[in-house]
């Protein structure tokens, strides 16, 4: 069995493309529906999706096929997602012994800097800059002040 790659979820649904003829229509949908991450177009069910003026089966079975290459379908629940975030994290995160090298305490805190900005977008839909900010502020909280 292919083991299929998986996405960031919070990444914005525009990352995705769809053919020319189906394009235009699945956007709006998106805009109408307010989804703007691919977490957000996971949590949405089919049927309410199809009720978006001019959108038809044919664009829900692209989306559908779509998600299905990253092991992610419509109408997920939270804790499935939840579930996948941190599998698809785990599986970025796996050094291998030639590309790891020692990493400095500087690298350290910026790697933590990143998951807790990431955990904030993801987890409380906040804004990225503001995500980023939070986690800058939790990091100097901790003590570490980087050099100028």
């Amino acid at each position: 069995m292919k083991t299929m790659e998986r996405i960031d979820i919070g990444q914005n649904v525009n990352l995705f493309r769809f053919r020319d003829t189906l394009d235009a229509r699945i956007r709006r949908m998106f805009r109408v529906n307010g989804i703007t991450t691919v977490r957000d177009l996971c949590l949405q069910n089919k049927r309410d999706l199809l009720k978006t003026r001019e959108v038809g089966i044919r664009s829900i079975r692209l989306i559908e096929t779509i998600l299905e290459s990253y092991g992610l379908w419509l109408g997920m629940h939270e804790t499935e997602l939840d579930e996948y975030a941190r599998a698809a994290q785990k599986e970025r995160k796996v050094p291998t012994a030639a590309s790891a090298p020692e990493e400095t305490e500087a690298a350290k805190w910026e790697q933590r800097r990143y998951e807790i900005a990431r955990e904030m977008f993801v987890q409380h839909r906040m804004l990225a800059v503001a995500a980023v900010k939070e986690a800058d502020d939790l990091i100097a909280a901790l003590g570490y002040m980087p050099h100028a």
